[in-house]
């Protein structure tokens, strides 16, 4: 009897092991990508939500979204002030972008300057510095708010795309060594995918309603006499604006349509 529990004890260990290998080894296809953070960051920026800030002292955070511009600051007594959207003054040779906001309650101006921001409490760096002036109808002065910010990606980009056409036209299994994917990881700002022969990784770049893809690296693997990978590569570099419809990825530029993606399900 004894023996038939030792064996039955040495059987349950062994599953045990199993099932933390296995739980081990699926938790290191991607380490760097949570799927519960992800869904969290999708829940607390909401669809609409393009920018979000964040400063100390006071605490506050600016959202964007294309209908309304919301300033909280908490504190003592938490207070949001959600004024109407209204497109921002640009500065030509900058990537700088100032609002100029009114409500019914209070007033704000703020700039929007590209550039390595660290928030003074955690240490974390951004790519976007704040700077605000903000006043309460009742106040007589002004409050300075500095802080940090970032471009919200559109979390309905994060998916795995095949390539359907190169421009307007449709590609052909002659046309590359293997279709052409993307796969794009929306919360990391980062793409991967295949360039039709080689693999190809890179960052995204992200602002309201442009998209750019970057510091695109990939193999150097031999490709077919006439693969379009060069062509596609270039279409991808080149592409500024997207739009997603029709369970489609359209990127384009201003000389019109570059690529079309097909979501895979």
């Amino acid at each position: 009897m004894k023996a038939i529990q030792r064996m039955m004890a040495v059987g349950m260990a062994s599953i045990g092991l199993l099932s933390c290998q296995s739980k081990l080894k699926n938790e290191d296809i991607n380490p760097k990508f949570n799927p519960a953070h992800y869904v969290a960051e999708k829940e607390k920026d909401t669809l609409a939500d393009f920018f979000k800030a964040t400063g100390n002292e006071p605490f506050w955070a600016i959202t964007i979204s294309k209908e309304q511009i919301t300033l909280s600051i908490l504190g003592k007594g938490n207070e949001e002030f959600v004024f109407p959207y209204a497109e921002p003054i640009r500065v030509a040779d900058a990537n700088i972008k100032r609002y100029r906001l009114t409500s019914a309650t209070a007033t704000l101006d703020f700039t929007i300057a590209q550039g390595k921001c660290t928030n003074t409490m955690s240490g974390k760096e951004s790519p976007y510095t704040v700077k605000a002036d903000f006043k309460r109808n009742a106040d007589t002065k002004v409050t300075a708010l500095e802080g940090c910010g970032h471009y919200i990606v559109n979390y309905r980009l994060h998916d795995i795309w095949v390539l359907e056409s190169l421009g307007n036209q449709k590609i052909t299994a002659t046309d590359f060594d293997t279709a052409p994917t993307l796969e794009i990881k929306a919360a990391e700002a980062s793409f991967m995918g295949n360039g039709g022969c080689n693999t190809i990784r890179g960052k995204l770049f992200a602002e309201q309603d442009l998209l750019r893809f970057t510091d695109i690296i990939s193999t150097r693997m031999m490709c077919g006499a006439t693969n379009k990978e060069p062509q596609f590569l270039k279409a991808l570099e080149s592409s500024t604006k997207y739009e997603i419809k029709d369970n489609r990825l359209f990127l384009s530029n201003p000389g019109g349509i570059q690529l079309i993606f097909k979501k895979v399900d």
